[in-house]
């Protein structure tokens, strides 16, 4: 039979875009959006943002999301009515093709941010919630689970120092004339660390033995143990354990335990050596 050859052609791909979308196209001021695309003969993309009456500008976009056929996502958060242009390139990088979404954004009160200084505390300690709200946003209010209102204000962003007693949840919600939103931050608090023992069993070794350090604490989330130089020998999250240490002379050991609201406590012990 005859053999047939393939001739193999250089092809000037023009890039396509299969499909450019959006999860909504009617949200509310703060809500966000997730833009999602798949493209092909591509080498790189671009997303241009049109708000409506501002300026104009590009996101970053994976740039893993290119190649013959890819498909990726982005989430995004219009601030107003925006335009977003997709453009895809070839290889060479002369012929592009382009596809729009647009996004309505209703007004509503927007939360931008809602934190406590401190999330973790000792009881009766202070922490320091600090709130930023925008969009039609003319009102905020903080309550705690305990401790009821803590704020009630026309102030749109500011900040209250608070003290806890017991684990607290506080919640933001930020008004306008018809709507509002809201926001949580948690609190916790934590005992004060206590270390029961701290021992070496035993305390007088002979040359070139050894002797196991054991500790027992409560309400702590980190043991560190040192040696007289201050080097951290170990480091643990148990709140009972062992360590075994082999001096070479009479050292000191120190058991710091803390917790993450910076409750610490620290003791010592001390091995000896029996030259003999």
């Amino acid at each position: 039979g005859q053999k047939s050859a393939t001739q193999k052609k250089e092809v000037n791909v023009l890039p396509s875009i299969v499909q450019f979308k959006a999860d909504r196209t009617n949200i509310n001021n703060g809500e966000k959006v997730t833009l999602s695309w798949e493209t092909a003969g591509t080498s790189s993309i671009s997303i241009s943002v049109i708000p409506e009456g501002g300026t104009v500008y590009d996101v970053k976009v994976n740039p893993f999301s290119v190649g013959y056929l890819k498909a990726s996502s982005l989430e995004v958060r219009p601030e107003g009515k925006t335009k977003y242009v997709l453009k895809a390139y070839n290889l060479n990088g002369k012929n592009v093709v382009e596809k729009e979404q647009a996004i309505e954004v209703n007004p509503y009160p927007r939360i931008d941010s809602f934190t406590a200084s401190r999330l973790f505390v000792l009881a009766h300690e202070k922490t320091v919630l600090k709130w930023k709200t925008s969009g039609t946003a003319n009102k905020v209010k903080i309550e705690g689970n305990n401790q009821g209102v803590l704020v009630d204000s026309t102030s749109v962003s500011g900040e209250k120092e608070v003290s806890i007693a017991n684990t607290e949840e506080f919640t933001l919600t930020a008004y306008d004339d018809k709507h509002s939103v809201s926001e949580k931050v948690k609190v916790t608090v934590l005992k004060t660390v206590v270390i029961e023992s701290f021992t070496a069993d035993p305390e007088v070794i002979s040359s070139g033995g050894s002797s196991t350090l054991s500790w027992k604490v409560k309400e702590s989330d980190t043991i560190v143990l040192q040696n007289s130089l201050g080097t951290a020998l170990h480091t643990s999250v148990n709140l009972n354990g062992t360590f075994v240490v082999s001096p070479q002379k009479a050292e000191t050991y120190t058991l710091i335990a803390s917790n993450a609201a910076d409750s610490k406590a620290m003791t010592e012990v001390t091995v000896y050596v029996d030259p003999a």
